[in-house]
């Protein structure tokens, strides 16, 4: 036998020897696995009362077992131990005809010994042993034990069995059902740290009977004083494929006055899936409740919607819960948005995923706050924004939870009475200074810095003296000693049985103190920071909007921070909607952090301006090339620097570097903008003038990310120019291609739709005209059917499809009315050497010159964005690289339409 054959026939006879322990109508006491090497033949012993005994052996074969081995194997048995009461043969797979046929005649006794027979299928055999615990243990009283816990059983009971096989040794009937609960003991202890077992201990004297699932999420829903909802919403229809109706459920439902923005009303649908493993979330299971609430969420709404004076907000909530003892801690609400589909999900609604991590912070924060003055009752501190008003020092509170903190990092609850008003802020982020220090300043901003005292919590914190020092040298660079007294920082504890065995599952009860502190009483800490400190703080409300609006974070970005960070997913790509809920949320620093990494990593497309090329006296060698344009860099240097005295902006370096034929010079930028929130009031950019040594020419091409750069580009080429015709290197400066450089505005539309013109290129497949921008020429005689477009300021953009085929451009009679500006044209190319496809737009654009009065003038430029297609996108081994030899064939075809247009 094989060393592979004879391990799978060792786990098979483990396997059987678990199955036939668990059958409890065998009496049996005893039983050792490969009993002793005298034995060869007997790999179970069963021992019972009396003395009896029962020797069996295990054969197991993938191939068809044949009658004359069963009674070899048993003959063999019985002269290994001829003292056995009575003799098994267990054989594991699958059975000849003849084997079949004595076995049906003989009532499954062949030469004295009983014969039983399994499939050869693991999955099979390891699902029975789950069954049979389950009946063994029913048998106890030992009833609904989960499925994973059995599972978890009978692994235990086969690594028992393994090791007491290998010592030889007995294992008896009580020592079986003694480890089935041990283990039922130490997964119930385990259990006992999980939040699901918590949250479904008892039931709130509900009105409803809920489902053991919903259970939990009602007792959390009034934890954080939602109480006011409809179980068990439904829609039925009729299926035609099955027959039947089709019912389709919302666990709870409500409408609710917004408590962060006034005079709105919030819809709120909360589904909710809890499963034992987050393995067990498929897209499947999440298209379906989109589906649900499709259905149920319109007639529920035409149901309520009684107001016209208010505006309202969907929102529904996700609770996906595992009960996985592992995944107490795990975060999954970011997956979700690789299960979402446009096709169920709906447009004016937003979804906040609460997956097993985010449950667990709340849920100890509030009950750690319950703790604290637990005479006084919970409040939820809501800061002010611009969409509410609060007519105290301190901001609003009630006990109600807004959805929005839902999948905050950071929750502000207050504690108060008429003499003293205490502020807890739990934060999930890691304990550290510098998370600290924006902390203290949220805290105490919010607040306007009216409390009696502040509470930070963070997760990790421990106290110590090192600790303790951080602590008062952080507050201390506030500048107000108040601020000593009042700030303590402390650790979020875990969940422990001890901690919240007596904790009812709502937030407040009848005997809680309900009042407001008295707040002519209160001293206000001096909370705005330093200059220093600008860079250091969480901006929430309108602090964030100006940082949100940056036109560097496009609405996708931030759906896509929301999706990965907080869960929050939008379908509608509406980016004043999204600014909205953002500003609504308490972001940590480890948020803010993510968000500003994401401005800071969002690639600036550069507008490129190509420039005729100059013309060689003689061949030049790139590093020769490289050598003359570092030569200009101090006078290059120093006209920067008298430009930028009179600019928010400072030179940080001018460099050369070649790659291939190319010598680019490199100008390193930073712009300051004082009117900017702080994270992009400094903004870094490379400005770069690109050279392309083609032996008897050099192409000089302009690329730059602001208006700045583009101003120091243009001046450095300037000098870059002189030096090369100084040095006779270069025969003639030629001018850029300028707006007016053409005969007429027929030849300039001309020129420009000749780029959507790519009969028998190699490499771009398809071309589509998407936008254009124009003005009518009025020193001309426009036609009557133009006047409509006519007017000193008329500047006419359109973007569509196919616009080469509109007859402002289209038709000969009046293109020569049309002043065409820029267009931009997407191409889809195909590098087939390279194997990448994908779509590319260009902009090619006369920059201004429509601005430009009395004559319209501007120098031709070209802005591109590459999007290689995901599925040949692992083909590319550097982006970079790829983008610049894709643009390197477009310049060679704008070469080609510059001489057929005589421009070159």
């Amino acid at each position: 036998m094989g060393g592979q054959e004879g391990l799978r026939g060792y786990i098979i006879q483990t396997i059987v020897a678990v199955i036939e322990s668990l059958d409890d109508r065998e009496s049996w006491e005893k039983v050792t696995l490969e009993p002793n090497e005298k034995l060869e033949k007997v790999d179970i012993l069963w021992n019972y009362a009396n003395n009896k005994n029962i020797a069996v052996q295990v054969k197991s074969s993938k191939n068809n077992i044949e009658f004359s081995n069963a009674s070899k194997w048993i003959e063999e048995l019985k002269k290994d131990m001829p003292s056995a009461s009575e003799y098994q043969l267990y054989l594991v797979g699958s059975l000849q005809n003849k084997l079949k046929t004595e076995l049906k005649q003989s009532n499954n006794i062949i030469n004295g010994a009983t014969v039983k027979v399994r499939a050869l299928e693991y999955d099979s055999l390891n699902a029975l042993i789950v069954e049979k615990i389950d009946s063994f243990l029913h048998k106890r009283n030992k009833e609904n034990i989960d499925i994973n816990v059995r599972k978890i059983m009978s692994t235990a009971l086969k690594n028992i069995f393994i090791e007491n096989s290998l010592k030889g040794k007995e294992f008896s009937k009580k020592e079986l059902e003694e480890a089935l609960i041990n283990v039922i003991l130490d997964i119930k202890k385990q259990a006992e740290k999980h939040l699901y077992s918590y949250l479904k201990k008892e039931a709130n004297n509900y009105t409803e009977s809920f489902d053991t699932e919903h259970l939990v999420i009602a007792n959390f829903l009034s934890l954080i004083g939602w109480d006011n909802f409809n179980y068990k919403q439904m829609y039925s229809e009729y299926n035609d494929r099955t027959g039947k109706d089709d019912e389709f459920i919302i666990d709870f439902c409500s409408l609710d006055e917004d408590k962060l923005k006034d005079n709105n009303l919030n819809y709120i649908y909360i589904q909710s899936l809890v499963v034992n493993s987050y393995a067990d979330i498929d897209k499947k299971k999440i298209v379906q409740l989109y589906q649900a609430l499709g259905k149920v969420s319109e007639g529920f709404e035409k149901k309520h919607t009684d107001s016209e004076e208010k505006t309202y907000s969907k929102n529904v909530i996700h609770f996906l819960l595992s009960k996985e003892i592992n995944e107490d801690k795990e975060t999954f609400r970011h997956k979700v948005r690789s299960f979402d589909s446009k096709k169920h999900t709906l447009k004016d609604y937003i979804y906040y995923t609460i997956d097993n991590k985010q449950l667990y912070f709340l849920y100890r924060s509030i009950i750690t706050a319950k703790t604290y003055r637990p005479e006084t009752s919970i409040k939820f501190l809501y800061p002010q924004t611009e969409d509410i008003v609060s007519e105290g020092k301190i901001g609003k509170r009630a006990q109600y939870l807004p959805p929005q903190f839902l999948t905050s990092s950071v929750l502000p609850i207050v504690k108060e009475n008429k003499d003293k008003i205490s502020v807890l802020i739990f934060c999930n982020d890691t304990y550290s200074p510098v998370n600290l220090k924006k902390i203290v300043w949220l805290t105490i901003s919010i607040t306007s810095g009216f409390a009696n005292e502040y509470l930070i919590y963070f997760p990790e914190y421990i106290e110590n003296n090192e600790t303790k020092n951080e602590v008062r040298d952080i507050l201390r660079t506030f500048n107000d000693n108040l601020l000593l007294d009042k700030v303590s920082v402390h650790r979020l504890s875990e969940i422990d049985s001890n901690f919240v065995k007596d904790q009812p599952l709502y937030a407040n009860n009848d005997s809680s103190i309900n009042e407001l502190v008295d707040e002519s009483q209160l001293k206000q800490v001096n909370y705005k920071p330093n200059s220093d400190f600008l860079n250091n703080y969480l901006p929430y409300g309108s602090l964030i909007k100006p940082f949100l609006n940056s036109d560097r974070i496009k609405s996708d970005d931030l759906r896509d921070f929301l999706a990965k960070e907080k869960g929050i997913h939008f379908r509608s790509s509406d980016k004043t909607k999204i600014i909205g809920t953002m500003t609504k949320i308490l972001f940590s620093p480890s948020d803010v952090e993510n968000l500003t990494k994401l401005v800071l990593s969002k690639r600036v497309y550069s507008k490129e301006v190509p420039k005729r090329p100059y013309v060689t006296l003689e061949i030049i060698e790139t590093k020769a090339l490289e050598s003359v344009i570092k030569k200009s860099i101090p006078d290059i240097k120093h006209n920067i620097n008298e430009k930028l005295k009179s600019k928010d902006a400072k030179l940080i370096d001018v460099q050369t570097k070649t790659q291939s034929d190319n010598v680019i010079l490199e100008i390193f930028i930073e712009e300051y903008d004082p009117n900017k929130q702080a994270m992009l009031s400094k903004i870094q950019s490379v400005e770069k003038v690109v050279f392309t040594n083609k032996g008897n020419s050099i192409e000089p091409i302009q690329l730059f990310q602001t208006t700045l750069g583009g101003q120091l580009t243009k001046s450095s080429l300037t000098f870059i120019e002189n030096n090369l015709k100084e040095r006779k290197i270069i025969k003639k400066i030629t001018n850029e291609i300028m707006f007016k450089d053409f005969t007429s505005n027929e030849e300039r539309v001309l020129f420009l739709l000749s780029f959507t013109d790519i009969t028998n290129h190699v490499v771009f497949q398809n071309v589509d005209l998407v936008a254009s921008s124009y003005a009518l020429d009025e020193t001309m005689s426009i036609p009557e059917e133009l006047n409509d477009k006519a007017g000193k300021n008329i500047v006419t953009s359109i973007r569509g499809k196919k616009l080469h085929e509109i007859n402002e451009l289209k038709d000969e009679n009046i293109r020569k009315y049309i002043l065409l500006e820029k267009i931009k044209v997407l191409y889809t190319f195909n590098h087939k050497q390279l194997e990448v496809s994908g779509k590319m737009e260009v902009e090619i654009n006369f920059s201004g010159a429509l601005k430009n009065k009395p004559e319209p003038d501007g120098r031709l430029s070209l802005k591109f964005k590459i999007t290689p297609h995901k599925s040949s996108s692992m083909n590319i081994t550097n982006l970079q690289s790829f983008e610049s030899n894709l643009k390197k064939i477009f310049y060679a075809f704008q070469k080609g339409k510059l001489k057929e247009f005589e421009k070159l």
